[in-house]
């Protein structure tokens, strides 16, 4: 009987052009404009570029040459290289650190000195290196004049302690800021299957359907024809759950990372999540259809607005001020299955984060059953 119940209700809801259009169409549609949008910032990754300086000799610098064979080490040309250096006077450093040509330029005299026009990242590690320079000279030179004999062991110490730079993800993949964006999207693609669970919910209802009317004078079980339109509205939107993440992959070839299996699961968990919640909107007093419908549409867009759809560093600002939240937000926790498997080894936050829709799912169902259970009507 199920399974007969669950057949019919697929035909029905893929008949359903609207609950089509925005679960298969509109997603589509969505990432063809980010993709056009964006451009070529797809194809840009977060890469560590040479760090532009300038090194100016005084005459008073004295036991410079160490400096500069770090520098030139640390500037040759490769994959792995730090610094891009260049030797100038005085006048001309500071005019190129003012026009923002280098970032920042070293004086050698009686000391090395930095000299930087702003604070960032390319700063720091221009302070990173002169500090690493001038420890290690220290204990050469203190190890030379109170205990000569430990020189070679110092030697050995300071070389097995070098590390190359080198660029290294956090993940298997490395991060593109502009991929967000598309995780935002698919985590819309699931909660949109708020309209097939809305669906399923005024097929419960009488008074809001003549379908509903047809199946309270039927011998068939209500919770059974639920259930069933329930699984439909889960299959169906995970179908299109399919489609949108076929076509970021296979015609727009955004790089959502490699784990597939994973990234499957997180969908499928995401669109149970989806269509429990528009049982749940469904299920919700005697307002009519069209009430229900918007409210669906303002809920959904409320949470994916807030998990990064519209402005990509939304769910950080959130996280900063009101973090929890992001605990409770299911376009959240959707994107951030997907983010953990693309920049973390650790599974442990994409666990957490479907555990956490499954209790959402899990709620929002037992909340519909209790709500449906109730409703009576005087007449049909």
């Amino acid at each position: 009987m199920f399974w007969h119940l669950y057949k019919y209700h697929f035909k029905a809801s893929i008949r359903n052009k609207s609950a089509i259009f925005w679960s298969f169409a509109f997603p589509l549609i969505l990432a063809t404009l980010f993709y056009f949008g964006f451009g070529n910032l797809l194809n840009d990754s977060e890469e560590l570029k040479p760090v532009p300086a300038a090194i100016v000799e005084t005459k008073a610098a004295k036991d410079a040459e160490g400096f500069k064979q770090t520098a030139a080490e640390l500037s040759k040309k490769g994959k792995d290289q730090l610094l891009k250096v260049k030797y100038t006077s005085l006048k001309k450093a500071e005019k190129l650190l003012q026009d923002g040509k280098i970032d920042g330029f070293y004086t050698l005299g009686d000391n090395i000195r930095l000299t930087v026009k702003e604070n960032g990242i390319n700063q720091t590690i221009l302070k990173e290196v002169s500090d690493q320079y001038i420890q290690m000279n220290h204990m050469v030179q203190q190890t030379i004049k109170e205990h000569p004999e430990g020189m070679e062991k110092l030697v050995k110490a300071i070389s097995q302690n070098m590390v190359e730079n080198q660029q290294i993800s956090l993940g298997n993949e490395d991060a593109n800021m502009m991929v967000q964006y598309f995780y935002a999207l698919l985590a819309m693609v699931c909660l949109y299957g708020g309209f097939l669970g809305l669906q399923s919910a005024l097929h419960a209802q009488a008074n809001l359907s003549d379908i509903a009317a047809r199946k309270a004078v039927s011998p068939a079980d209500k919770l059974k024809s639920t259930a069933a339109d329930f699984l439909v509205g889960v299959t169906v939107q995970f179908l299109a759950f399919l489609v949108a993440i076929g076509y970021m992959r296979l015609i727009l070839k955004i790089d959502l990372g490699n784990q597939a299996g994973f990234i499957l699961l997180a969908g499928f968990i995401g669109c149970f999540t989806g269509v429990s919640i528009g049982l749940f909107i469904g299920s919700i007093g005697r307002m009519s259809r069209d009430t229900k419908s918007g409210l669906n549409i303002a809920i959904s867009m409320f949470f994916c607005f807030f998990s990064g759809l519209m402005i990509g560093n939304m769910k950080d600002i959130v996280e900063k001020h009101v973090p929890l939240f992001n605990r409770i937000n299911p376009a959240a926790l959707i994107t951030d299955c997907f983010y953990s498997l693309n920049i973390y080894d650790d599974l442990s936050v994409y666990f957490r984060s479907c555990i956490s829709l499954i209790i959402i799912s899990v709620l929002f169902c037992l909340g519909s059953f209790f709500m449906m259970r109730r409703k009576k009507y005087a007449s049909i």
